[in-house]
């Protein structure tokens, strides 16, 4: 793990989810895609009922102005992401 993680440290981004409650009990999903060299965030979405569709339109924006970059794409199991795991 250590020896991947060395070679393609460059190439190496996570995303996942994360929830906002208002006062007025309603809930925002933000999506988020995190540079892990840098840790910074390189894209973000917010929604209140995000969908398959949301997240491919933000990898979709994410990927624009990366399209000649190799990149790997860490993410859980939880569905949100199912079968994006490289990005080239």
């Amino acid at each position: 793990m250590k020896q991947f993680l060395a070679a393609h440290w460059n190439s190496l981004f996570c995303c996942d989810f994360f929830t906002v409650d208002t006062l007025g009990f309603k809930r925002f999903y933000v999506f988020f895609i995190l540079e892990l060299k840098t840790r910074s965030i390189t894209q973000f979405g917010i929604n209140t009922n995000p969908t398959m569709a949301f997240v491919s339109n933000q990898l979709k924006g994410f990927l624009y102005t990366r399209h000649e970059q190799d990149l790997w794409l860490i993410h859980d199991n939880s569905g949100n992401c199912d079968g994006v795991t490289t990005l080239s």
